[in-house]
């Protein structure tokens, strides 16, 4: 294996570097630093030799060729992998370490959310971002999604977007947008995954703006849904299993804006075989100059109870196409 390794010199008494890094800012710094705790060095550019491994050659030849992406894992091997046959190599064997999270998967593809997090800075988002069993993403800022970009909120998960905006970061092109998964062996609504869009929440510009499959609750308050190929879909739950979703004073809407062929929008809600879905006081419009004169629906319900009250249509031709549905 041949590889260029470039280092410098850092020599600081007064604080820990690695602590330093990963704290100085909640907004920022690293989820994890492998490094000296106050000096760290190196000889310049150095070729690995597989047989004779430094203590700093040890980490990108067990990440790339052994795939141990692990950081804490990572960290431990490369200590009882690396050659102390000199002292300056023991030395470094025992000086550098891993602060931060020893869970961090260096080489993962997407985010991963295993704890409450709040996100209140605005970011750009290129991959999906996995809400683990329990953890909760609260979102006061504005996501960026790049076309492979999508939220999957884990059985019992929650998402909370909270007057933050999730949209497309490319001009032309839609991102995936939220997957809400329930459990089917949980029959307590309240203990399955959720996704809630209060207060101004606003979600634009993706292929499915919220997907609840097997029972995920949808909560909105006060929220937007624009630009949307689809903004809401309820896939079918069992027959015992019980599900929460409720609308209330939202607006879902197209208009010219729309990344795509206007004459592709189907429906701002399909539903299949959902437990009973409430809309209040919510507003479904299709604003766009082109208007697809046989799918241009407002909400699409096949065997699902769907109770409507103080809503407003603009320009959608079937308003409501029930079919074996409860109005």
């Amino acid at each position: 294996m041949k590889a260029i390794l470039e280092f410098d010199h850092f020599e600081d008494t007064e604080e820990c570097f690695g602590e330093f890094f990963t704290r100085y800012d909640s907004k920022k710094g690293a989820v994890g630093y492998i490094g000296a705790s106050r000096i760290t060095g190196g000889n310049g550019s150095n070729v690995i030799d597989t047989t004779r491994l430094k203590h700093w050659e040890c980490y990108p030849y067990y990440l790339f060729v052994h795939n141990i992406s692990i950081a804490g894992k990572l960290m431990l091997t490369a200590k009882l992998k690396t050659d102390i046959t000199t002292g300056w190599r023991k030395f470094n064997k025992y000086v550098n370490n891993l602060l931060g999270d020893p869970a961090l998967d260096i080489l993962a593809e997407g985010y991963e959310v295993t704890h409450n997090v709040t996100a209140d800075c605005n970011s750009l988002i290129s991959k999906p971002i996995y809400i683990r069993n329990g953890a909760t993403l609260t979102i006061n800022c504005d996501f960026y999604c790049e076309p492979n970009a999508a939220i999957i909120i884990e059985p019992r998960g929650k998402l909370i977007v909270n007057g933050g905006t999730l949209t497309s970061a490319c001009p032309d092109q839609m991102w995936q947008g939220i997957t809400v998964i329930g459990d089917p062996t949980v029959f307590n609504a309240a203990a399955q995954s959720k996704v809630e869009v209060i207060n101004g929440g606003r979600i634009e510009n993706a292929v499915c703006a919220i997907h609840s499959v097997d029972g995920g609750s949808i909560l909105t308050s006060n929220a937007f849904f624009e630009n949307n190929l689809t903004a809401i879909q309820i896939d079918p739950v069992t027959s015992i299993q019980s599900s929460t979703n409720n609308y209330y004073n939202t607006e879902f809407k197209i208009n010219d804006n729309f990344l795509g062929n206007p004459l592709d929008f189907e429906a701002h809600i399909k539903l299949t075989g959902s437990k009973s879905v409430t809309l209040y006081g919510c507003t479904l419009r299709n604003d766009a100059t082109l208007k697809n004169p046989s799918g241009n629906n407002g909400i699409v319900a096949f065997n699902s109870p769907l109770r409507i009250t103080n809503y407003e249509l603009r320009d959608i031709k079937i308003p409501i196409q029930l079919s074996r549905a409860i109005r």
